[in-house]
């Protein structure tokens, strides 16, 4: 942002407490892991430990997000919707002044995560429950 001269006080748009950084945004920061911890619940994923992420690196929390049991397709592409709807409230709030609490960033992913098993993912379809 600071090289494109944009005004930005360097703090993550969530916290507003530590500096901004990929790790930090998607990983770290307690905004974050509270979306993840609704998804967890709404998915029934005990083996979501949110907690025990503040000592991963991106590439340490990308690997373990992405081969968790017990479908670890399925949870990849949550990890992929989750990433994704966290940056879009990143930019929304950076970029456009509005932001959401954690629970409309988790409607934005259920109804992507319907979207995308209406296009055929199907492992991703067998972890969602009925709603």
């Amino acid at each position: 942002l600071a090289r494109r001269g944009w005004p930005n006080c360097g703090l993550c748009p969530f916290c507003k407490q530590t500096t901004e950084s990929l790790v930090h945004l998607l990983v770290h920061c307690r905004f974050t892991r509270r979306i993840w911890d609704l998804a967890k619940d709404w998915l029934g994923l005990p083996n979501i430990n949110t907690g025990g992420w503040l000592n991963l690196n991106f590439n340490e929390w990308w690997l373990l997000m992405t081969n968790l049991p017990p479908n670890r397709k399925a949870v990849a592409s949550l990890t992929l919707l989750v990433t994704w709807e966290v940056w879009n409230e990143r930019n929304a709030r950076v970029f456009k002044n509005k932001s959401a609490p954690p629970l409309v960033v988790l409607g934005k992913v259920k109804n992507d995560a319907r979207l995308w098993v209406l296009a055929g993912a199907k492992c991703l379809g067998n972890l969602m429950p009925r709603e």
